[in-house]
């Protein structure tokens, strides 16, 4: 648990110090006024203070209300329904009454984990994917109130009276059954505040089951309260713009029904949103067999099991606005802009030394922390009329070019805007064939130095095209098309095999340091017995490498760029991928997954004496790998 001043006071039952935040209605009042919500729901309250921060279309649902002593101001539509709520959500559609899905849920006052399960679900199918649930009343601070009947007695004689039963255990079941939620707590006096967003509003009630069953094995004893609340880890209300800009719903006002979504957001009068889509969550076929050595905190059910969330894909017009770094845009508000979503003026860009090493940035800012603010004056190196920002994080990454930059290209043809300037840090030629390949001869690309700001007075921004390199139907057509024109262009030759696999050998004698295979050499050897074609891909031109994973049926390599070249495989390709550790095997798995290859993965082996952080020298599981291989291999037909 990270917050010092949660003690625990009583060694024999559970008991924590109270909960040192501010009051709960203040905090989600000011909550509410921060995200700015379209739409507003709550459940379960008696008192209409938290309703009166929301300006937009309301609804209240509890028998308890009253709104005699404070009326609430105009809005345009208000909702009361004096009724428990399963009843609301049986009888009444939410969705009908607000005119547009729901951006922001308050459950005040459940008591117990069934209500609040079967509320939670019904919400989160009337929400929008990025909306914001915050759920009162669900961290007992000792035994006696996490009860399910009301406490005759109490640890504090000042809490007498607190009650919130085992509504807490509905959190516990949430965090088990549903591990696609970002669910965080803040220490909001008197009994906490969960927040909970990336929902998924087509999961249906399949999960509930298992949460129920689950909430049913908890027990409110010592060592059962302690577990939730460690496992909780509560932040204090202190850190709640922090624990804002992690959850994903701030600053996505203008992202959240595109049936509603205006062109000129009057509000945001430095943007203009061209274009915005819901991408619908997916189901992840799993892979056909995962062998090796895991490290102990891997997820083995839910990587089974996985999920695509939800997401947005937009075009940003941005107007005025200076580029930095590799993709961060700041309009003359001081709104950041990016390729994956977009912040109120004034909030933290980056934080810490990585970003802004890793990004280039060079927005002023203090040793550990970037700001921006208008009252700045960076000067740009020079002025752009136009461009389109392809740019990504890691422009230096072949890997990055083919899932990142290459499907922006087709937001820009499906909104007709195929002949602005291309705006790209294509400085090395493999960069401007990769684009002239895509976009054709004719595109205009202007790359910009990202250690210098370049100013634009219209940029448009594409958002990436899809979640986690999970490809979409679209963008795999446009491989497609590429795979068929380099094949054509390109004549078959003693390059060309079914049997495939891309060695980082040379790379590993120029970077020793960096991910090198120790005994690469060996697995070299035993593949070229089998008649693999051993290919390494930073030695042949961009089409000759498409033409070589579309000629191949079985891919074997190690993680790496270079496997990301099985974009332009067959469908049906059979893939082999090698993970020294399983870092990005989710990223990995999507790839292959989405263009319906046949994968499997043989995970380990990775040096943890290594001090370097992530790309750590390893050795091959020779044996492993090779039993894999000639299984697929006499797969093949």
């Amino acid at each position: 648990m990270n917050i010092e001043h949660l003690n625990k006071i009583d060694t024999r039952t559970f008991a924590i110090s109270d909960l040192k935040g501010r009051h709960y209605i203040e905090v989600i009042s000011d909550i509410i006024k921060i995200i700015a919500p379209n739409s507003y729901l709550e459940i379960g309250g008696s008192d209409i203070d938290i309703a009166a921060a929301a300006d937009c279309p309301t609804i209240l649902v509890g028998p308890a209300y009253s709104c005699s002593d404070k009326p609430l101001t105009p809005r345009p539509i208000l909702g009361l329904y004096r009724i428990k709520p399963d009843l609301f959500f049986s009888s009444y559609c939410a969705n009908a009454v607000l005119g547009r899905k729901v951006d922001v849920s308050v459950v005040r006052d459940l008591h117990y984990h069934e209500d609040l399960l079967g509320i939670f679900a019904a919400i989160e199918k009337a929400s929008v994917p990025n909306a914001l649930v915050i759920l009162h009343n669900c961290i007992p601070v000792e035994s006696a109130i996490a009860d399910r009947s009301p406490p005759h007695t109490v640890e504090a004689p000042h809490r007498a009276g607190w009650w919130v039963g085992d509504a807490w255990k509905a959190v516990a079941a949430l965090r088990h059954a549903r591990p696609d939620l970002r669910i965080s707590a803040l220490d909001a006096n008197p009994s906490g505040l969960v927040l909970i967003t990336n929902l998924n509003p087509a999961k249906g009630e399949d999960w509930t089951d298992n949460a129920r069953d689950y909430a049913s094995t908890l027990a409110g004893d010592r060592d059962g309260l302690s577990r939730y609340i460690d496992d909780l880890a509560i932040e204090p209300v202190a850190h709640l713009q922090g624990v804002l800009d992690r959850g994903l719903y701030l600053g996505h006002r203008f992202f959240a029904e595109p049936a509603v979504l205006p062109r000129d957001v009057s509000d945001f009068n430095d943007v203009v949103i061209l274009s915005e889509f819901q991408v619908p969550a997916e189901r992840r076929p799993p892979p056909d067999f995962i062998e090796g050595h895991f490290v102990s905190d891997f997820d083995f059910d839910g990587f089974l099991n996985r999920n695509i969330p939800p997401h947005a894909r937009y075009l940003i017009d941005a107007r005025d606005s200076i580029l930095f770094g590799e993709r961060a845009v700041v309009t003359p508000a001081g709104r950041l802009i990016t390729d994956v979503g977009a912040t109120p003026p004034f909030t933290k860009i980056f934080e810490g030394r990585f970003h802004f090493d890793f990004e280039h940035m060079s927005i002023p800012g203090s040793e550990n922390q970037i700001y921006w603010s208008p009252s700045i004056d960076t000067p740009a190196s020079s002025r752009e009329s136009e461009g389109a920002l392809l740019s990504s994080s890691e422009h230096w990454n072949y890997g990055a070019w083919l899932l990142r930059i290459i499907p922006k290209i087709l937001i820009l043809r499906e909104l007709e805007f195929a002949n602005i300037p291309i705006i790209a840090p294509a400085i090395d030629d493999w960069q401007k064939n990769i684009i002239y390949y895509t976009a054709g001869r004719d595109a205009k690309v202007i790359t910009h130095d990202r250690m210098t700001p370049l100013h634009f007075d219209r940029l448009l921004v594409p958002s990436q095209r899809f979640h986690a390199f999970y490809i979409d139907e679209e963008t795999k057509k446009l491989y497609d098309s590429m795979a068929e024109r380099a094949t054509a262009a390109w004549p078959l030759s003693n390059l060309v095999s079914r049997l495939v696999y891309v060695s980082r050998f040379s790379q590993g004698l120029t970077r020793p340091n960096y991910r090198r295979c120790l005994n690469e050499q060996q697995l070299i050897d035993r593949l070229a017995e089998l008649g693999f074609l051993i290919f390494e891909p930073e030695k042949h031109s961009f089409e000759e490498q498409i033409a070589i994973f579309r000629h191949a049926r079985l891919v074997v390599g190690a993680s790496g760029a270079g496997m990301f070249n099985t974009v332009f495989c067959q469908p049906g390709t059979s893939i082999l991928a090698i993970e020294p550790l399983p870092i990005w095997i989710e990223q990995h798995a999507n790839i292959y997954a989405s263009m319906q290859h046949r994968y499997g993965f043989v995970v380990g082996g990775s040096d943890l004496s290594d001090d370097t952080p992530v790309q750590k020298r390893w050795v091959a599981d020779i044996p492993t790998i090779m039993a894999c291989v000639e299984r697929m291999v006499d797969g093949l037909t």
